[in-house]
């Protein structure tokens, strides 16, 4: 695997991740339900690009239960070799909560030249007032051109396996770190190992400053003639995140200094700045909209100074009733 999809990989999760946690901080007051309509569009330096369409809804069944259910498509090219495909997905699924948990359940339905059956589990429990622990499961297709089915080839699948800690250290700072062990259907096995760390350095109401590190490692059984992952890799950076709001609308900020390597290349150097922006058209709706753009170096070609590496814009509306 190249350094470029390796940042192409933890950008799509980290723009996942931002979407959740968007998306949770909007809804302010007790809600029976929240439907969401997003898309993002992510394109790499090396001519490859991903899009993704997702509608996700749930609906409440009692204080404590909810109903999910998500459709999305994901579209995957690679310009240079005119390669192209898509996989659907459809999930059902439900989340419990208590005063000491809370558990998503999700089942899934992914087609592309051929049909897969997956299931996500993520459960979290309270220790206490500052610490939790997460517990999930995961079984999903590799999505990758390689893997979806093409030229009548199975779709090759990964069960994974994740435990994290996470542990409030005062009133501003927060850490982190979590494990995951993820098997695959060609019989590979990895192992990656995560740290984050985040501290607000002040939050006045109208603009808020949060800074954060993080580090990440994961080790592979085998190169797969598939997906072509090194044997192992490494990244680590640092974020600084400043957020503003104006009138019903908030501006957030966010850099991010990370560096990385696998086991073929050198380490290099990788900074990226992301722009959102979320409005609250009403007490019940908010839109969002965001645009990612980030450099490389790229001594693997023993060429120097910084390059074009990526640039990703997203976008959701989010309706409560």
């Amino acid at each position: 695997m190249q350094l470029s999809m390796i940042v192409k990989a933890a950008g799509l999760s980290a723009f996942l991740l931002t979407i959740t946690g968007l998306s949770s901080a909007a809804v302010t007051t007790p809600e029976d339900g929240t439907t969401e309509v997003s898309f993002s569009s992510y394109r790499s330096h090396d001519h490859t690009f991903s899009q993704n369409r997702n509608v996700s809804a749930w609906q409440n069944i009692s204080g404590s239960t909810r109903a999910m259910v998500q459709t999305s498509e994901i579209q995957l090219g690679d310009d240079n070799t005119k390669q192209y495909g898509a996989i659907r997905k459809f999930a059902a699924g439900f989340y419990f909560s208590s005063l000491k948990s809370s558990t998503s359940i999700w089942l899934d339905q992914y087609e592309s030249a051929r049909a897969s059956g997956g299931f996500r589990i993520d459960s979290r429990y309270y220790a206490d007032r500052k610490t939790s622990i997460v517990c999930a499961i995961t079984k999903m297709p590799v999505i990758d051109l390689d893997t979806l089915g093409f030229q009548g080839k199975p779709l090759l699948t990964t069960d994974s396996y994740t435990v994290k800690a996470e542990r409030v250290l005062t009133a501003d700072k927060d850490f982190a770190i979590g494990l995951t062990r993820g098997l695959y259907s060609d019989d590979n096995k990895n192992t990656a190992y995560s740290l984050q760390y985040g501290q607000t350095v002040y939050d006045r109401g109208r603009d808020r400053l949060r800074i954060g590190a993080y580090g990440y490692k994961v080790n592979w059984d085998t190169v797969s003639q598939w997906y072509g992952n090194p044997l192992s890799s490494k990244s680590y950076g640092v974020t600084t995140a400043y957020g503003v709001r104006d009138g019903k609308g908030r501006w957030t900020t966010t850099f991010t200094g990370a560096w990385g390597a696998d086991n073929d290349n050198p380490i290099e150097f990788w900074p990226s700045l992301q722009l959102q922006y979320r409005y609250q058209a009403s007490d019940k709706s908010s839109v969002m909209i965001g645009f990612a753009s980030g450099l490389r170096t790229d001594k693997a070609s023993e060429l120097e100074g910084l390059r074009h590496n990526y640039r990703q814009i997203n976008a959701a509306y989010q309706a409560n009733w």
